[in-house]
């Protein structure tokens, strides 16, 4: 009675990390799919702005303001941080992606071993109650 109970828990635990990891593995599979629809803007706007108002240090150890970008270096260099931040995107999903396929390699086992033992020990049970 008790292992089944055990069998029974262990499948419900189970299930729900298939069910969660499989909802985080499909969002996974869009991000690395097209990160730049997931994306965040700020990851790659606030790399140009910061890249802006950094400050530089001459030969004599003064603190100067580097010179302005025009606008088509500002273009450029927000492109250039929008690319590395989609790489980053796409690396962190298939990273995840991994890291889910990982659970559910574990996870779906334990499930069907676990049930085929509550679904055996059913049997036992069932004769168990029926005896007087």
């Amino acid at each position: 009675m008790f292992i089944r109970i055990y069998a029974l828990a262990v499948c419900f635990a189970s299930m729900m990390c298939i069910a969660i990891s499989s909802g985080i593995g499909l969002f996974d599979v869009v991000q690395a799919s097209m990160p730049g629809y997931t994306v965040s803007a700020h990851q790659y706007g606030a790399g140009v702005y910061a890249a802006s108002a950094r400050m530089m240090i001459r030969d004599d150890g003064a603190l100067v303001q580097p010179p302005r970008l025009t606008e088509e270096e500002l273009k450029a260099q927000q492109a250039e941080y929008r690319k590395l931040a989609i790489e980053q995107e796409r690396h962190g999903a298939i990273r995840s992606l991994l890291q889910i396929l990982t659970i559910l390699v574990v996870s779906i086992p334990l499930f069907f071993v676990h049930w085929r033992l509550a679904k055996r020990l059913e049997g036992g049970a069932a004769n168990d109650s029926a005896a007087p």
